[in-house]
């Protein structure tokens, strides 16, 4: 369950007026090519399935994944973006920043603009601010059409755009192609740890993957020592990627992908050991 990103991490400030020229727009008519910086897309963060409304992750240009909120805003940091290694989630808006201060407020800070991924219900958003309760403010939705072409944005043509669905504060499903529970089978290909002491073992467990593609599971390894398994899968890609971990710290990574009701990859662990796994839904 997640909530749409404008109707979570923002407060919209005023209706829209079709057809105003506020500055932005002006802006935006004026110098009509921007580079895409980047887009968001929902993640469920630890804790998990707590529904935390800033459970979104912003993927750049470069490929670098952060997560919003995911450390305190400060003055150099406004949007509190921590670094993260997860797969990059699907994307659901699009963002950029203007070539000049269209709020007037003396920097760059707060002019960067929000579009919809889903181009069949266009809408875009620019950043006013934060609150002093730390959600991000937005202004009114921009009368502005807009194209995409690999990093390049094309803005232009005032007029009534009905955009995605108006910001509601109920939650919505995010329906994974992949959702159900797989069971897991962990082969080693390396026969010790690192230094020799002991043989790399096996074992096996589930996964569930959620309907918003987060991944929640264990695996009992041939030591009889329990793994809970946290990850995610993108669901264009169907690639998936996470983490074994024990009541101490994480312990072993895996990577691999899900084609239609089979899921195999690679791990390796802390202590050395390699491997494949396969998990088949059930």
């Amino acid at each position: 369950m997640k909530y749409s990103l404008i109707a979570t991490l923002v407060v919209l400030l005023g209706s829209s007026s079709l057809y105003a020229a506020t500055p932005t727009e002006d802006a935006l008519l004026n110098t009509t090519n921007y580079t895409l910086e980047g887009t968001f897309g929902p993640h469920d963060f630890p804790p998990l399935n707590d529904n935390d409304p800033f459970d979104w992750a912003f993927t750049t240009s470069r490929g670098d994944v952060y997560q919003l909120k995911g450390t305190a805003l400060t003055a150099d940091n406004p949007f509190g973006w921590a670094r993260v290694n997860i797969t990059p989630p699907t994307p659901t808006w699009y963002m950029f920043q203007l070539h000049e201060d269209a709020d007037g407020d003396g920097s760059l800070r707060y002019d960067w603009v929000l579009l919809s991924a889903n181009m069949q219900h266009k809408s875009s958003y620019k950043l006013a601010g934060v609150t002093a309760a730390g959600n991000f403010a937005y202004s009114q939705p921009l009368s502005i059409d807009y194209t995409v072409t690999a990093n390049t944005i094309q803005t232009g043509n005032v007029g009534a755009f009905s955009g995605t669905t108006p910001p509601t504060t109920q939650p919505q499903t995010v329906q994974s192609t992949f959702e159900g529970e797989y069971v897991v089978m962990v082969t080693p290909t390396t026969t010790s740890t690192m230094n020799g002491a002991l043989t790399c073992k096996g074992g096996s467990g589930t996964f569930n993957v959620t309907a918003s593609n987060s991944v929640v599971g264990s695996v009992t390894d041939g030591w009889n020592n329990i793994f809970s398994v946290t990850g995610s899968v993108n669901q264009t890609t169907g690639s998936i990627a996470g983490g074994f971990a024990n009541s101490v710290a994480n312990v072993a990574t895996y990577e691999g992908v899900i084609q239609g009701n089979v899921a195999n990859g690679t791990w390796v662990d802390t202590f050395g050991c390699e491997g494949v796994w396969q998990g088949t839904k059930q």
